[in-house]
This record gives structure tokens, sequence and C-alpha cells, in this order.
């Protein structure tokens, strides 16, 4: 134990082996400009030139604006350093102020911030670190984000527009909307601890990536999400890769694929999903689901088609909306014992479902194949398979009959489901 300003109890992440949020053993370089609190954070950044490496000192900083970072600035801090976000204001840009902040900047590229507690902005704001591009994407290119504490602001990491940033080791806490990236390209976020985002809320609070290319998320624990799902990409994001992600306690989703595509989903864990789905391919297309294992969810493996968004695009994208090409094979639903659930299904809605507009994807022309997955259920006979309109809920043999799941499995439970894994925070702020 540490005892400094405030009392900082210091231990393992939610996982043997990992580390998250500030560490003791992260220090400031040699040559970095300090700032001592009271000094102002914005203040003294504003005055130095672009390219400064500054070191937060341990203590307590209370900015009363958001630290507007310049190319190439790197904002370390010395462990304990806390930044209280409580007081930030400003009389424009109002919706869009950050803590720490690349907001509508033109030059504002290679930036770290490493080593800081950031929290407490008001539910007003936007982000405790959040940047996006003014006009050109390339002006955020690069934030690296690493080794931080956030908590309890409206949204806790928001990557912008721009390439090529990394987001890893934060320890990312009671946020209403935790994390994610509108235009991102390039961005890997790896070996975060997302914990308890969302709670209070009575609306969808869930991380987003929308529009995006080139998402990597790996390698992410996920404890408590409420109101939302822990990964959800929507709105033609391609050419993503989330794997070896392990996601337990989520009300609604785990992995949600919503008008998405290109996109590969494999060896993740998703564990005790008491209102929604393990995986949901909502209207995407060449999306590949594979070695997954899923635990106690109310919906296992989902495909599902919005009739009315087929054949939309976003401007300046260059693929149709459509739920086609999915390949989702070798994953292992333990379904649980929730009434009416079921373990891989597919299902539809919208005006524009008619028989002759359905008959590509009920007779699976629109090649959404279920192949040598895995289902360990309470009841090997139950109907806990769905082909809308083909049939309704269907048994093990109906669902083959389909045809899907050549070289699948059914077996019966054997242990009850386990519960919530325990929590071990990163971080603990008394």
């Amino acid at each position: 134990m540490i005892l400094l300003p405030l009392l900082l109890l210091v231990a393992q992440g939610p996982i043997a082996g990992m580390v998250v949020g500030p560490e003791s053993s992260i220090v400031c370089p040699a040559g970095a400009v300090a700032i001592v609190a009271p000094q102002s954070i914005p203040d003294a950044v504003d005055k130095a030139p672009a390219g400064t490496t500054f070191c937060v000192k341990a203590s307590t900083h209370w900015p009363t604006r958001p630290t507007y970072l310049k190319a190439g600035d790197k904002l370390i801090g010395e462990f304990g350093a806390v930044i209280n976000c409580t007081d930030v204001t400003q009389s424009y840009d109002t919706g869009g102020i950050n803590c720490i902040s690349g907001h509508n900047c033109t030059a504002c590229v290679n930036v770290t911030v490493r080593n800081l507690v950031v929290k407490n902005l008001p539910m007003d704001k936007a982000a405790c670190i959040g940047w996006f591009p003014n006009l050109d994407p390339n002006s955020v290119s690069y934030w690296e984000v690493d080794h931080n504490e956030v908590a309890n602001c409206p949204q806790g990491i928001t990557a912008g527009g721009g390439g090529s940033g990394r987001i890893t080791a934060n320890y990312i806490h009671d946020n209403l909307m935790p994390y994610g990236s509108y235009l991102g390209r390039d961005q890997l976020w790896e070996g975060n601890f997302f914990d308890n985002n969302g709670a209070g809320s009575t609306t969808h609070t869930e991380a987003k990536w929308s529009i995006t290319k080139r998402i990597t998320v790996r390698g992410n624990v996920v404890r408590r999400a409420h109101h939302g799902a822990a990964f959800w990409f929507d709105g033609e994001n391609v050419d993503y890769l989330v794997e070896n992600n392990d996601l337990d306690g989520v009300d609604w989703t785990g992995i949600m694929l919503e008008i998405s595509g290109n996109g590969v989903v494999r060896n993740n864990t998703v564990k005790n999903v008491v209102g929604g789905h393990g995986v949901f391919i909502s209207t995407s297309h060449d999306v590949e689901v594979y070695g997954n294992t899923m635990v106690n969810v109310f919906r296992g493996l989902q495909t599902f088609l919005n009739c009315d968004a087929v054949g939309y695009m976003y401007p300046g994208q260059s693929i149709e909306f459509d739920l086609r090409n999915n390949n989702i094979h070798d994953n292992t639903v333990n379904l649980g014992t929730l009434a009416g659930s079921y373990t891989s299904l597919f299902s539809f809605t919208g005006a524009a479902c008619t028989q002759a507009f359905l008959a590509p994807y009920l007779d699976n022309t629109k090649q959404n194949t279920f192949t040598g997955n895995h289902y360990i259920v309470p009841n090997v006979a139950a109907p806990v398979f769905m082909w809308e309109n083909r049939g309704g809920n269907l048994t093990w043999n109906q669902w083959r009959a389909l045809p899907q799941d050549a070289n699948g499995s059914i077996s019966l439970i054997t242990t009850t489901a386990p519960g919530p894994a325990p929590i071990s925070k990163g971080r603990v702020l008394r």
C-alpha cells in the first residue's frame, strides 16, 4: 500500500497476470516538464511548444477547462497523479468537451497519454479522454492511450477519426458509455479492463465502433456491462478483428455486429448474458465467427435480418447492407437453463419482408451458414433452435435438416453453468 495525497490500493486485473491502470514502474522520462498542483495542466500545455513531454506530478489536479494536446505531446503521470475533471467547462463546443482532448483539432498527431487517473467529468460533457478530427481525418493520427484509469465520465475513451491509435492496458469503469470510435482507422484496443459501465442508466449505453476500418479488439476483459452490448460494431465497420476477449456479466449482448462486414470474431469467451446474445449478426455480411465459447446465454449465435435496411449504403461507403456470406463455425454454446433460450437462430423484421423478398434468406441462397458448432443444452430433444418461417422453433434434427451445422454436435448439460466471475479491479480509489 502506498500513501499519497489520496490512497491507491494496487492490485492485479481480473485475470491472473493482467495488469491495468497506472503503475509505479512507469516513470516520467528525463527532461520532462513537471506540472505540480495547483499549476494548471491546460495552461502548461498551451504555453509549451508542440512535441513537449510533460510529467504530471503525484497529487490531485483540478483543471477548469479541457487540456488540448498538440502534435507529439506526451502527458505522462507520475504514479499517484489524478486529474479530477469535475470543474472542466468552456463557453464553446459544449457538446464536445473532453477533459483530455483532441476534439476538432487540426494538428495533434502522435500524442501519448499514460499512467494517469482521469475521472469525474460532468454528465453534460463528453469524454474523459477523447479525440476527433476537425476536417482532415489524419489530423489526429496515432494517439497512444496506455495504462490509465478512466472513471465516472459520460464517455470513457472515445477514439475518433484518424489512423493507427493504440488504446492499451487501461482500467475503464463506472462511465455512462465506456469507449468506442467513430470513423476510426487502424486502431488497436488491447488488454483493457472494462467494469461496471452503464450502471444506473435506463437506456442503452453500449460501447460502439461506427464506420471504422481495420479495428482490432484483442485480449480485453469486460465485467458488468449494463444496458448495452459489451462490443458493438454498428454502421459498416469493415476489416475488423475481435479476438481473445473475456466477457462476463453482460445485460444484453456480448458481441454485436450490425450492418457491418468483412470481419473476424474468434476465440472469445462470453458468459452470463441474461437478456441477450453471445454473438449477434444483424444485417451484416462476410463475417467469420469461430472458436468462441458462450456459457449461460439467452441467445447463443443469432443471425438477424432487417429487410427494410437491405440495399442501403452510407454516404461515402461502397458496400450495401445485407445479411449474406456469414460463416459461423466451430463455436461452443453452453445454453444454461434460462427459459425461452435458443442456441442458434435466424429471424427477421421489417415491412419489406415479403415471402418473395425472404426467399433467398430462408432457402439460404444468401449463404449464412452454421457448421461444426457444439451445443450443450438442458434437453437434447428440446426445440432450442430457430429458423423463422421454416418451422419456427426447431429440434436438433430439424435444424440439421435445414441443412445447418454439418459435422456439428449436441450434448446434455452435466453441471450447472457457472455464475459471474469474481471482480478484481486494477485500481480502487478511496
